[in-house]
């Protein structure tokens, strides 16, 4: 990948050079100007479906998190459901031991009831 000083530097126009002595080093400049201008083309074009590319993964990326998140929500949410059952239930066989260990006539007259 290319760096922002460098993708600018791409960008930038060639500078053109002048030469007055010689016709065919110019038309072999504008020739080669020419192909770079192609290749910088070709390259930004590139760039810009890498770039998109790119776009539709962090996309991709930001659903899958906030699937992620939303099953962690659920199971959060179920994880404290099943401790609520778990402590009632608890108490429920504390309350019966208790009575168990309770003679007959205490059970009888018992003012819990």
């Amino acid at each position: 990948m290319y760096s922002d000083d460098e993708i600018k530097l791409l960008r930038q126009p060639r500078k053109k050079v002048k030469c007055k002595i010689d016709h065919s080093k110019v038309k072999q400049e504008k020739y080669l100007h020419f192909t770079s201008e192609k290749g910088n083309s070709r390259l930004e074009a590139e760039q810009k479906n890498e770039i998109d590319y790119l776009k539709n993964q962090i996309k991709i990326k930001d659903k899958q998190i906030a699937e992620s998140n939303k099953l962690a929500d659920q199971a959060q949410k179920l994880q404290a459901n099943l401790q609520r059952q778990l402590d009632s239930q608890k108490k429920e066989l504390l309350t019966l031991k208790v009575k168990d260990q309770q003679g007959f006539w205490a059970r009888l007259f018992s003012k819990h009831k």
